[in-house]
């Protein structure tokens, strides 16, 4: 799916609704279930998983990199050659969180103090 119907199903048909009901619809399963863009852990755990897989996706969508919240980490990291970041960090922990800063193509990690540390 292009990202436009991606969100176009989500304002439509997910936001605001109790979605179990509707989880025989395919698109619905697919878009919340645990292999759907909101909830999928496996670049994180999946040893299948490889470079070229995360290539097709990230041509398909015409982007260079995948942004991972909802699997805590300790610190931001970074995976598959700077194709995906996970991102929540320190509060899952007992710590202040991180922000993901993107300037001029580069990446730092941006602390509750303001400092910026380029990753």
């Amino acid at each position: 799916m292009k990202i436009k119907q991606i969100n176009q199903i989500f304002s439509e048909r997910i936001v605001g609704k109790d979605i179990d009901p509707y989880l025989e619809d395919e698109e619905l399963d697919l878009l919340s279930g645990n292999d759907g863009p909101v909830w999928y852990r496996g670049y994180f755990a999946d040893s299948a998983l490889s470079i070229t897989s995360l290539d097709s996706i990230l041509g398909f969508y015409g982007k260079e990199h995948i942004v991972v919240g909802h699997t805590t980490q300790k610190n931001i990291i970074i995976l598959f050659g700077n194709k995906v970041i996970g991102i929540d960090t320190g509060m899952g922990y007992g710590q202040p969180g991180n922000m993901l800063i993107n300037k001029n193509g580069r990446f730092y990690k941006g602390s509750i103090s303001g400092v910026r540390t380029e990753l």
